[in-house]
């Protein structure tokens, strides 16, 4: 006999949700997890619908992001272009993977979700070779077996969409009598807003990317170079479960202002404010974006203290007009400063809405937030209408920055990034010293009571 409805009780009936939760990374055989089946079946459905909806009936993808996307096809890094697929606007997709009479028959033993004969080998002569005659037979070849696959499909004689332009490639696929037209944007409506699943890759991402500030931090001291620091980062996330497609830099000293974003051999000096950037550190193809600034071997200056608390603040500030239907400008207009930097997050950066990135973006072009958009975001700290291109704010002749990652939710937004911000540590960290831990709830709270808005929870 089932229990009566009444005596059913939930977790979420009893309890509020913890700011800090995120699904456990490996697989077991006692919780659910991330359903990466449902994953893969929603993305494709999702990628279906706009491009039904841009009325395109095929795409040919050639984009890493939109490979990825469609087929969960996690291929070579070294090159742009390399393995690609065919998209129906209704069906199963086709792969080409890539390294010939390998790529395809490994795919086939790993990517069960495809049938084995919609998985091929990608050998697509490239653009640019010493060898053009060669080059050019080879893409006559491929160009028939895209055709054939066309066919198969019904839909040969459909114009076909592709995301990025190879004049060669739509050359060879024109003599064989396939129409192209090049669509770059498709897709990314559909990428812009995460699914569940995707969302609870981001809280996994961002915890590990908030022990790797930790363990950074207590890394971190005078005498290291800035590469030492990002090679410390990268091994860690890779250790903790990233994919080896790691990124990130970190700056010191004169080069934190402005921030020429390339680590270097410049050795870290006592004193020195350093920040690093765990940019591009990736999960399941999912890639982050998230600053925290330091001070080396000695407390940093109160002007610098004061700096990173008024960045923190303005951050805050933007937060709190994070919500459904309002717009990236109203985030400015709520953060008292004069642009945020903002870009959208997913299986590439810098791409995905919302974007605004530059200083009259957010009046020119305001992006409309919306539910499950995950995105990076740094408020400036120079004074409303200045419009000065800098991020961070100044200190001491340097420069300081903090970044987080946030997710749009029905009702407002969640910080997903938890390393505390409003102050800046001394590295190396010793086991957080004295301070005492302040969560995102606590700053948003702080903001609301700034702003003489009502108080209510973040989320």
């Amino acid at each position: 006999m089932p229990l009566p409805k009444e005596e059913i009780i939930t977790y979420s009936d009893t309890f509020p949700k913890y700011s800090g939760r995120c699904e456990g990374a490996q697989i077991s055989d006692w919780e659910h997890g991330i359903d990466m089946v449902k994953m893969r079946k929603d993305r494709l459905a999702k990628f279906q619908q706009e491009i039904k909806d841009l009325g395109i009936a095929v795409a040919l993808l050639t984009e890493r992001r939109n490979v990825r996307y469609t087929t969960a096809y996690n291929g070579a890094t070294y090159e742009p272009g390399i393995g690609w697929a065919i998209v129906p606007a209704e069906g199963e997709p086709t792969l080409w993977s890539h390294v010939p009479r390998a790529g395809d028959i490994q795919s086939r033993r790993t990517m069960t979700w495809l049938r084995p004969e919609n998985v091929r080998a990608e050998d697509w002569p490239r653009e640019s070779n010493p060898l053009p005659e060669m080059q050019s037979e080879r893409r006559d070849v491929m160009a028939k077996e895209i055709k054939e696959v066309l066919e198969d499909y019904k839909l040969a004689k459909e114009v076909v969409a592709i995301d990025c332009s190879y004049p060669a490639m739509e050359a060879a696929l024109a003599k064989v009598g396939i129409k192209t037209k090049v669509e770059p944007n498709m897709g990314i409506e559909a990428m812009s807003i995460k699914t569940p699943e995707e969302i609870e890759c981001y809280r996994i991402l961002a915890g590990i990317c908030d022990i790797i500030h930790w363990e950074t931090a207590c890394y971190a001291k005078p005498g290291l170079t800035e590469l030492d620091i990002v090679g410390f980062f990268r091994k860690r996330a890779m250790e903790l479960g990233c994919e080896i497609e790691c990124g990130g830099f970190c700056m010191s000293g004169e080069h934190t202002s402005p921030n020429i974003r390339m680590a270097g051999h410049r050795r870290i000096r006592p004193g020195d404010i350093v920040y690093w950037d765990l940019w591009g550190l990736t999960w399941n193809g999912y890639r982050s974006c998230y600053y925290r600034t330091f001070s080396a071997g000695f407390a940093a200056r109160k002007e610098a203290q004061n700096a990173i608390k008024l960045a923190n603040e303005r951050q805050y500030n933007a937060i709190t007009a994070i919500k459904p239907g309002n717009t990236t400008t109203d985030m400015v207009k709520a953060s008292k400063s004069s642009f945020i930097h903002i870009h959208g997050l997913g299986l590439e950066s810098y791409i995905l809405h919302p974007v605004n990135s530059h200083p009259g973006l957010s009046k020119d072009y305001p992006t409309e937030l919306k539910e499950g958009m995950i995105f990076a975001m740094t408020a400036a700290c120079d004074e409303p209408g200045t419009e000065k291109y800098y991020l961070g704010p100044m200190a001491d002749g340097q420069g300081a920055d903090i970044e987080d990652m946030i997710l749009v939710t029905k009702t407002g937004c969640e910080v997903l990034t938890r390393f505390p911000s409003d102050i800046i540590f001394t590295v190396p960290l010793q086991e957080g010293g004295n301070y005492t831990f302040r969560s995102p709830d606590d700053y948003y709270r702080e903001a609301l009571q700034r702003l003489n808005l009502p108080i209510k929870p973040l989320g």
